[in-house]
């Protein structure tokens, strides 16, 4: 069964207990009369029996309206079951209405499960395998750039961001950051930045992973003061744009400048895609 699987992955020091039941409000009733580590279920027939007994602080409500039933005499879901719906409808309005509804056990509400966090995720792979901090910074930089250059992230921060590094040999680490206040590109470069000042790399870095998460719209966005202009010329985007467009990508790399104090000459320069 679902529920014994579910049950095996909660640790028994949380007590997790399990109920079945026709409707979302009669399993949550069963769970909660079921022993630790065991399954309480019930069939259409049982239900309204079991929801008798049950005091009518299990219902979904106010305190206040818990309240009102109990000195009206109604201290159990049996009593307030037994009444006409048109009488707890008077009383109450649609809510009384719905609450006789769950008292027989006749729950409509669907199973509604939580929504999946938007992400964005990003790949690229290092041209050399990376060993010191300035190769992983200017990666990261390369990916916010991707990142933050999608549709999807157009005038938006975002909440956190996760930084994966896949090492040679097949290891990996990874690096996160909740940002106190949503941020754009420069904010999470500068957050995860921070992470790596004394990180100890285990092996040489084949591939990196910047994944972002919760994304909301900004509070504000600062534009660029009148006279300055973007670095990258306006041709030059356009350009990549459309062979990005056309191929998937656009075939162009950029020079970038990563230990220029290295003897290897490999390791002073590295070519990296250039993207928007």
């Amino acid at each position: 069964l679902a529920a014994e699987r579910l049950l095996a992955t909660v640790p028994p020091l949380l007590r997790p207990r399990a109920g079945l039941a026709p409707g979302k409000f009669a399993a949550r009733v069963a769970a909660g009369a079921a022993k630790a580590g065991a399954i309480r279920a019930l069939s259409i027939e049982q239900t309204p029996a079991f929801l008798a007994d049950s005091r009518v602080t299990v219902l979904p409500i106010r305190p206040e309206t818990v309240r009102r039933l109990e000195r009206l005499g109604l201290h159990t879901l049996g009593d307030l079951a037994a009444l006409p719906p048109a009488a707890v409808a008077a009383r109450f309005g649609a809510e009384g209405r719905h609450l006789w509804e769950l008292a027989r056990g006749i729950d409509h509400d669907p199973v509604c499960p939580l929504p999946l966090p938007e992400a964005i995720v990003e790949e690229l792979e290092m041209p050399v395998p990376a060993t010191s901090r300035e190769m992983l910074l200017v990666g990261l930089a390369r990916l916010a750039g991707r990142a933050f250059g999608r549709p999807a992230l157009q005038d938006r921060h975002v909440r956190q961001a996760r930084l994966r590094a896949l090492l040679e040999g097949g290891g990996s680490w990874e690096q996160a950051a909740t940002l106190r206040l949503p941020g754009g590109r420069q904010t999470v470069v500068a957050a995860l930045g921070y992470r790596l000042a004394d990180l100890l790399l285990p092996g040489p870095v084949e591939r990196l992973t910047l994944e972002l998460v919760g994304i909301v719209a900004p509070g504000g966005r600062q534009e660029l003061l009148p006279g300055f202009r973007s670095r990258r010329p306006r041709e030059l985007v356009e350009a990549a744009r459309r062979l990005k467009q056309r191929y998937g990508s656009s075939g162009l790399y950029t020079v970038v400048e990563v230990e220029p104090w290295s003897r290897i000459p490999e390791r002073r320069l590295a070519l990296i895609a250039y993207d928007l």
